[in-house]
C-alpha cells in the first residue's frame, strides 16, 4: 500500500530530505540526497486546487462555479501554490509600460517610413 507523505518534517516544519529509494521488483535501492519534485511541495488541499484547476482547463470563472469561491480568491489560492512549489508568479506588464513601448515602436516604424533608417535597422531596433 502506497502512502503520500509530505515535504515537511512533523517536528520542526523545516524541510525533508529523500535519503533512501528502493524498487519494489527488483530490491535495487539508492541512498544519498534526493531533491523530492515541485508538487511534493505542495499540501492536499493545494493539490486538490491544481486538479480542479486542471479539470477546468485553467478556466477560474469555471473554478468560480464549481468550487463556490471568488474569483480573488482563487487567484490567491493559485499563487500560494506556486510559491509552494518555488515558482514566481508572473505579473501583467503595467500600462504605462505597454504604452511606452507602443510609443517607441511607432516612433521607429515612423523612421522607416521617413527613410531615416533601413528594414534591417528597424528590426533590430524593435528586438531591442
Amino acid at each position: 500500500m502506497s502512502h503520500t507523505i509530505s515535504c515537511k518534517c512533523p517536528a520542526c516544519n523545516n524541510k525533508l530530505t529523500i535519503t533512501r529509494m528502493s524498487c519494489k521488483k527488483c530490491g535495487t535501492s539508492l541512498d544519498g540526497e534526493f531533491e523530492i519534485g515541485r508538487f511534493s511541495r505542495l499540501d492536499k488541499e493545494q493539490i486538490a486546487f491544481l486538479e480542479c484547476f486542471v479539470r477546468c482547463r485553467g478556466s477560474l470563472k469555471l473554478m468560480e462555479g464549481e468550487l463556490g469561491l471568488s474569483y480573488p480568491t482563487l487567484k490567491n489560492k493559485l499563487d500560494e501554490a506556486a510559491m509552494a512549489m518555488g515558482l514566481e508568479a508572473v505579473r501583467p506588464v503595467a500600462k504605462e509600460a505597454r504604452e511606452e513601448r507602443t510609443k517607441l515602436r511607432m516612433d521607429i516604424l515612423d523612421k522607416l517610413e521617413r527613410g531615416e533608417i533601413t528594414a534591417s535597422q528597424a528590426k533590430d531596433m524593435m528586438r531591442e
